[in-house]
């Protein structure tokens, strides 16, 4: 299959530097995208806002930057279930808390993902969950770096993930 890439460039972009899936729901299934050299305050790569149930499948998520949290990518509200298969998190740099991925108030699924050589200046080199309940399947973790907690994966308020296999 073709495989799209967004790789918009640094800008001034607050949410969502590659693609923002806008609260109020939206069911996006994006299979072998490739997020690369985005940047947004939060969400370098992508943002999922309330409500989303997008579905990812061999996704990439490299050298997207956010000022703020979630370099990679930011998953936010009750209501957003994404599932994320296969994809990647590499060389993602967050300002703040979530190189690879940020995680609010949400209940990601992942399976088979790989998170490698990703930064937070402060939290969740690798994942940061905030009052969030991600799955993870088979996933790997190396090589993430965090300035305070967390190099792979750092929780707050009340998170509770579930690791299989990782």
């Amino acid at each position: 299959g073709r495989r799209m890439q967004f790789d918009l460039g640094p800008g001034a972009v607050s949410f969502g530097g590659g693609v923002h899936q806008l609260s109020g729901g939206g069911s996006p299934d994006l299979d072998g995208c490739i997020f690369k050299e985005n940047e947004a305050a939060g969400g370098g790569g992508m943002y999922l806002d309330e409500g989303s149930t997008a579905t990812l499948d061999e996704c990439e998520f490299t050298d997207n930057t956010a000022t703020v949290d979630g370099a990679g990518l930011s998953v936010w509200g009750e209501t957003t279930v994404p599932t994320l298969d296969n994809c990647r998190f590499t060389d993602n740099n967050a300002g703040s808390n979530g190189g690879g991925m940020w995680n609010v108030d949400s209940q990601p699924a992942l399976t088979n993902c790989v998170f490698q050589n990703n930064l937070a200046s402060a939290n969740g080199g690798g994942m940061y969950n905030v009052r969030s309940s991600p799955t993870l399947s088979d996933c790997e973790f190396s090589t993430n770096n965090s300035g305070v907690t967390g190099g792979g994966i750092s929780n707050s308020d009340l998170s509770n993930p579930v690791l299989t296999e990782c």
